[in-house]
């Protein structure tokens, strides 16, 4: 009797074990049958054919779709990503200026971390300055149509989106003449949405502020810890996007793909409204590894670019401003930006030196031939190549710059086989100069390291040059702590060392000199001015119309704030020569005084001058001065034309090292001109 128990327990066993098996192998082979069919959905189909391509139109727009026969489409107007739920295309759609109906996503409340509505008296508030969000919110802004397809077959196998643009009635419209447009199309939710979006404070923040735990708290480097918009950050939070381009000076598009986003910059993602982005081309977004077309009309493509917002003119306009063959920097063009189909303001596109396309143009460099970093307050963010450069390599350059004596040529020149001098003192030069309060030499630059050797690359110039106040032209920069409060030259664990090297003082005094003399000079800068705001005076107002936080900055001059950014800086780059020179003779110890120096070409046709650190406009004399200190030389480079050959230098009151060799340096006590001599081969 207990036998047959226990063979009728066994044979249970079996029989479940075998069930249990059948279960498992069932489900698997489900699983893998739907996996097939979702792996299949992806490739089966192709996107709808749209009647009309992306661009402008004088008139409405009838527009038709088509696909493949057996399918049915479906579409949204709303920039959503479309589904067998959304509107079914049964025949043409008329497509008309939306720019009077109401705003989906412009003038969001939760752009940045305040109330949406003024507090109650007595009521605490969450931050200053929340209520220029809430008085924008119901301005209409313009519009373009977006819409957006799939074609579905009968067995819901499923089409890549198809993505459009519509500008319809943009001839009657102000803001959009001789400047690119950038329209830029992704599901709403990944933007706005709380669990999503970047570019909102989100679920997280909204639960902190219902339950008063953010109550009384003014300090948005807390509040920002509460948002997606800081947070979010990395792969993880950058979202596919369909992207259409109009080149400047034509409103044809210049080209559609897609891309990927994420928000750029730190404070100003919480305590802006206009927001600064980041695209990426990406192979695994449309097969492409490039922007199809060069934004900056040099024939060079992209892979990464920064939508810097228009009002940071610092930000750009400074490294444009610094752009020579020899030097680091980054090129930007000014766009106007629409968001899910909405205008979201005038921008600057910028180059990028985390590009692959960027150092591949620039300096010849592929994958795997250099490491880069960009200093943030925290220390150094590793961005391509060896993670463990700066802990090593940057260190070992570090140490032997404190352990020995650079004043020793031998010594300096094993420095210079280990770093880019050249790069150092124009960084250092540049900084300095426009008196950059938020940089050191861990924060707000790029560094590079190619054949073990070190490049520095300046970035991030919006808090010098006058950007919060002109009068702080006089502060010296050589002595003063900046905003982190324990940063300065003093602490530089570069600086204090090299100056110990004759070289190196000399070099740096000069690049410094260039900055007074020709690359941030008075009148040059005021000629930027007035072209800038001559050129986007009808897209500055545009913007500035659209984000009223902006026109305020700008009220006290009674102007816009692009406006009084520019008049700041050219105020402070008025002012700055006096105090800057006087500051840069107390610091190294200068005696002799500045006097001037006249480069002049004997044929303007002939070539040009590189001087310094500079390649100065030569003008339509052939003549070029500036002011610089007795007895300290000057480097000067004829480069003559084709055609064209170098004969010699002609000097009046100086003296040229060698006044045959086209590179040679100049020495003089007193005011001197020198003549770069050019003979046209043709006529020998």
């Amino acid at each position: 009797m207990k036998n047959r128990r226990i063979k009728e327990k066994h044979m249970v066993c079996a029989l479940a074990l075998c069930l249990v098996t059948f279960f498992l192998v069932a489900c698997a082979s489900m699983n893998s049958s739907n996996k097939q069919t979702e792996e299949t959905k992806e490739v089966l189909r192709k996107e709808p054919v749209f009647s009309k391509a992306s661009g402008f139109y004088s008139k409405e727009v009838t527009l038709s779709m088509e696909a493949e026969e057996g399918t049915k489409i479906y579409y949204t107007l709303d920039s959503t990503t479309p589904t067998v739920k959304s509107s079914e295309y049964q025949g043409e759609i008329l497509l008309k200026d939306p720019s009077s109906e109401p705003n989906r996503y412009a003038y969001t409340p939760e752009f940045s971390p305040y109330r949406t509505e003024p507090a109650a008296a007595g009521e605490p508030q969450v931050a200053p300055g929340y209520y220029a969000r809430y008085e924008s919110l119901k301005k209409e802004v313009d519009k373009c149509v977006v819409v957006r397809a799939i074609a579905v077959d009968a067995d819901g196998n499923t089409s890549p989106v198809k993505t459009a643009t519509y500008f319809i009635d943009y001839e009657k419209k102000s803001g959009y003449t001789g400047i690119s447009v950038l329209s830029v199309v992704t599901d709403p939710d990944g933007l706005f949405g709380d669990e999503n979006g970047i570019m909102v404070n989100g679920k997280k923040y909204k639960e902190a502020l219902a339950s008063g735990k953010l109550n009384g708290i003014t300090d948005t480097h807390i509040l920002r810890e509460y948002t997606n918009a800081f947070t979010g950050r990395g792969r993880d939070w950058e979202r596919e996007v369909h992207v259409d381009y109009f080149a400047e000076g034509g409103q044809d598009l210049t080209f559609s793909q897609e891309a990927g986003i994420r928000l750029h910059g730190n404070q100003s993602r919480v305590a802006e409204e206009q927001k600064s982005f980041n695209l990426y081309a990406r192979k695994e977004y449309d097969g492409n590894k490039t922007f199809l077309s060069p934004f900056y009309g040099d024939g060079i493509l992209s892979d990464r670019i920064t939508l810097m917002k228009g009002d940071d003119i610092l930000n750009y306009y400074l490294s444009d401003a610094i752009d020579d063959p020899d030097a680091h920097s980054q090129k930007y063009t000014m766009t106007q930006l629409f968001i899910d189909g909405e205008y979201w303001g005038l921008y600057a596109i910028q180059e990028r030196y985390n590009s692959k396309e960027y150092m591949k143009t620039r300096y010849g460099l592929a994958k795997g031939e250099y490491s880069l970093f960009s200093g943030q307050h925290y220390g150094f963010d590793y961005k391509k190549g060896d993670k463990n450069a700066t802990k090593t390599s940057l260190h070992l350059l570090r140490d032997y710059i404190q352990t020995h004596d650079l004043s020793d040529e031998k010594e300096y020149k094993k420095l210079s086989s280990m770093m880019d001098v050249d790069s150092f003192i124009r960084h250092y030069a540049l900084h300095l100069y426009i008196n950059d309060q938020d940089w050191s030499w861990h924060k707000n630059l790029y560094i590079m390291l190619h054949h073990n050797k070190w490049y520095w690359l300046p970035y991030d110039l919006d808090y010098g040059a006058g950007s919060h106040d002109n009068s702080k032209a006089y502060i010296n920069s050589f002595t003063c702590n900046r905003l982190t409060g324990i940063d300065s030259l003093r602490t530089d664990p570069f600086f204090p060392y090299l100056i110990k090297n004759k070289d190196f003082c000399n070099q740096f005094i000069q690049t410094f000199l260039d900055f007074s003399n020709e690359i941030f000079r008075k009148d040059l800068v005021e000629k930027d001015k007035k072209a800038f705001l001559s050129s986007y005076k009808d897209a500055i107002a545009k913007s500035v119309a659209r984000y009223p936080g902006q026109e305020r900055e700008g009220i006290m001059q009674g102007c816009s704030c692009y406006e009084a950014c520019w008049n700041n800086t050219v105020s402070f780059f008025a002012q700055r020569p006096d105090y800057a020179i006087s500051q840069l003779k107390d610091y190294f110890g200068i005696a002799q005084p500045l006097v001037k120096v006249i480069v002049k070409v004997n044929d303007c046709q002939g070539g040009s001058i590189h001087f310094n650190s500079i390649c100065p406009n030569l003008g339509e004399k052939g003549s070029w001065s500036g002011s610089y200190f007795a007895n300290i030389p000057v480097k000067l480079t004829a480069k003559p034309k084709d055609g064209w050959k170098f004969v010699g230098w002609q000097c009046e009151g100086g003296k040229v090292l060698d006044d045959s060799n086209p590179s040679t340096s100049l020495t003089f006590e007193s005011n001197v001109t020198v003549t770069a001599i050019f003979e046209n081969m043709s006529q020998n």
